[in-house]
């Protein structure tokens, strides 16, 4: 594993974080609320993402923020030995941002990092593109990147690029992840790309599936709805057709 656009003891943490995150830790706060309905649940798990990268990095001095983008607040890391910022995404999300990056005019975060700090990257399997792409105001873009980055006690120019971690989790289980540079048009970046997922430990799960309350409406076929009385006749009528039946099939 060449570690060319990341060090190798930053990417351990990262995948070890995000491998945590989306295995034991959000199963087990699941199973602890006990929620009936879990439609925060894949935006919940970043908050254990960006929390256990925050305190794993600030213990071994590693730089990370907190900056935000409209009301999405995340993280941001800098990798001191190869000068790159990182951000982590999910790829499923990255592939739908390439696939609509000229179809609105308000660039998204990704856009101004790239454009501001991976202008100079080519890429590595170069595309014709036929599609109109919309002005995008440089200037703006960096003002916002150096404001991103003031924490950092840098400015965009004084850092070498972006590197985006993207992966891929479901059913409590990290099958993918990767660190990659892609061009200001999300294209994939000469020498670019670092499969990180031979890091991934694929330990056992610690916390067991269980029905901790089995009389829970949650857990009840029903729902814990009672039937009106018309309704239990109606079944009780069913019942006995059916009855009937096998036993006439019986004779």
């Amino acid at each position: 594993m060449k570690f060319n656009i990341i060090t190798e003891d930053l990417a351990k943490i990262i995948v070890r974080c995000v491998e945590d995150a989306t295995g034991d830790v959000i199963k087990e706060d699941l199973a602890r609320s006990e929620l009936v309905y879990q439609n925060s649940t894949p935006h919940r798990v970043w908050d254990h993402i960006f929390s256990l990268l925050t305190k794993s990095l600030d213990a071994m001095g590693c730089p990370i923020i907190s900056t935000n983008s409209g009301p999405w607040k995340f993280p941001v890391i800098f990798d001191r030995e190869s000068g790159n910022i990182i951000t982590i995404m999910r790829e499923k999300r990255f592939a739908v941002l390439r696939r609509q990056q000229h179809k609105h005019d308000k660039p998204h975060y990704v856009d101004m990092l790239t454009a501001t700090l991976n202008q100079d990257l080519l890429p590595q399997y170069p595309q014709l593109s036929l599609l109109e792409k919309p002005p995008r105001d440089f200037d703006e873009m960096k003002k916002r990147v150096d404001a991103m980055l003031q924490d950092f006690d840098r400015k965009a120019d004084q850092v070498r690029n972006h590197v985006l971690i993207l992966f891929e989790a479901r059913s409590f289980t990290l099958y993918s992840i990767r660190a990659i540079k892609v061009t200001p048009d999300l294209e994939l970046a000469a020498d670019g790309e670092v499969n990180l997922s031979g890091l991934i430990s694929a330990r056992p799960s610690i916390i067991a599936d269980k029905v901790t309350t089995p009389d829970s409406p949650a857990n009840n076929p029903t729902r814990g709805l009672k039937l009106k009385t018309k309704a239990i006749e109606r079944k009780a009528n069913a019942e006995l057709k059916s009855k009937r039946e096998k036993e006439e099939t019986a004779n």
